[in-house]
Parts: C-alpha cells; structure tokens; sequence
C-alpha cells in the first residue's frame, strides 16, 4: 500500500472477517488494512483484546492525516463523492447562518 512503511499487522477478529464478506472487494481491501494495521491505529500483533497499561494515543493531528491518507488511498471515487458533498453542505449551511446572524 502506497504510504505505508514498516507496517505491522493484528489478525483480524472472525466477526470482522465475516462482516467484510458483503462488502464491496474494494472497499473490503481497505477496511481490512485499516483494521489490521498498526499505522492506522490496530493493536500490535499479539495484543489483540489486551488492555496495555498506557495505551499509546496519536496526537489529534496525525490521527487527522493518518485519516486522509486512508481516504487517499482509496480507489473508490464514490468516498471521495461523499466526503467532498459533506464539505459542500457544511459550508453552505455555514453560510446561511452567516447570512441570517447579519440580517
């Protein structure tokens, strides 16, 4: 996967593994790398269901880019669709009240 190095992967639970089945093969693919890799945030081989002591936390900022990068990853163009309409439709609503607060 383009972006990633030395990546570490969990197994994935049986219940996921399942569920990703009547997913889309694309989108299963990506689904699947992100719920197994440690660059996304799985747990470390062998730790699966194991609490550590002090969980490591991502700072909000590279959660955000580990995020995009997932997205950008993508091949499926319909995400990208969605995610660009919510843009739309969020700066549209912020308009609007910008407009009603100023009348």
């Amino acid at each position: 996967m383009q972006g990633v190095t030395e990546d570490t992967r969990s197994p994935l639970p049986a219940t996921a593994g399942e569920a990703l089945r009547y997913a889309p093969p694309e989108t299963a693919a990506l689904l699947r790398t992100i719920a197994t890799s440690a660059t996304y945030g799985a747990p470390p081989t062998g730790q699966l269901g194991r609490p550590s002591s002090e969980p490591e936390r991502p700072s909000p900022g590279d959660a955000v880019w580990r995020s995009v990068g997932a997205v950008g990853n993508a091949s499926d163009g319909r995400l990208l669709v969605l995610v660009l309409l919510l843009v739309a439709l969020t700066a549209g609503a912020g308009a609007l009240a910008a407009r009603r607060m100023a009348a």
